[in-house]
């Protein structure tokens, strides 16, 4: 799976899927970046109303949405997102009709390609009941033929219905936490991809205090949860732009190492682009 990325606390995040024709946020300048490429996004997954991560959205519909139309999805509670779907469709009114903005709601099932779906996660980062910021999972749906039918001939399965053969279960493709603090390894837990933030290398660099009202996740919880959550593979994204590349990668290995992670990780560096994740040299592999 080829997965573009740029993602930089407090200036822009967005995250391409091209095969899935998926972007999940679109910060400042992912219309620039992506080019053309961005023609192919049919679905825009925000996870919050920060404006790193939903700023591109003007230009992108401007640029892109005649061609296939958009669709905009975000947290059901959120307060500044259908604002901004008001100035967007005020702004550029031809474009109004080609975009559609809908609000999503925890497990909700989204349709996406063929048998894909996306399933929104509530995540720590606006703490609260409210859904206000959210991550996604990706499944894909599948047929598995039921457990008491486990050695039925062929030609007997040929003759009975779908539903009576086979349960529909849902497989998991991909996960993306969006910004977040803490949660728990289950909701992530078996993933083949994980995508998660960690705006933090060391615990000393948290900016803590009564007017941070939002989480995001410092290094060592994110390696803790990759322990306990197991995906195949990890990404790791949103770092502050405080770090330089060659820092964190360094200290991701060192911590990595220390907690023996057991799953291969990769870095979306802070102020660069990055075209194929998994073409990067990986920062840690066990």
């Amino acid at each position: 799976m080829k997965i573009a990325a740029y993602s930089t606390a407090l200036y822009s995040t967005w995250i391409f899927i091209e095969e899935l024709r998926l972007l999940f946020d679109a910060g400042d300048g992912v219309a620039a970046m992506l080019e053309g490429k961005g023609r192919k996004a049919k679905t825009v997954a925000l996870t919050h109303s920060d404006r790193d991560h939903v700023t591109g959205l003007l230009q992108l519909q401007q640029l892109h949405v005649r061609h296939n139309g958009l669709r905009v999805l975000y947290p059901a509670d959120s307060r500044g997102i259908p604002l901004l779907a008001d100035f967007c469709r005020r702004f550029d009114p031809w474009a109004g009709p080609y975009v559609n903005w809908e609000r999503v709601l925890p497990d909700e099932r989204v349709g996406l390609e063929g048998d894909l779906v996306l399933v929104p996660v509530q995540n720590t980062h606006i703490p609260g009941k409210e859904v206000r910021s959210l991550g996604y999972k990706i499944v894909r749906r599948v047929r598995k033929l039921k457990p008491e039918l486990v050695g039925t001939p062929g030609e007997v399965l040929a003759t009975m219905d779908r539903d009576a053969a086979t349960d529909e279960i849902e497989r998991p493709v991909l996960a993306f936490s969006g910004d977040t603090g803490p949660m728990e390894p289950d909701t992530w837990r078996d993933q083949p991809i994980l995508i998660h933030e960690a705006t933090f290398l060391r615990q000393s660099d948290v900016e803590r205090g009564p007017e941070r009202t939002q989480l995001h996740s410092c290094l060592d919880e994110v390696l803790d949860l990759a322990r306990a959550a197991k995906p195949e593979r990890l990404i790791l994204t949103h770092l502050s732009p405080r770090y330089h590349e060659d820092e964190a990668r360094e200290a991701i290995a060192q911590m990595a190492a220390e907690m023996r992670v057991t799953c291969p990780i990769w870095l979306v560096p802070p102020s660069r682009v990055v075209w194929d994740v998994f073409q990067e040299a990986e920062v840690w592999k066990s």
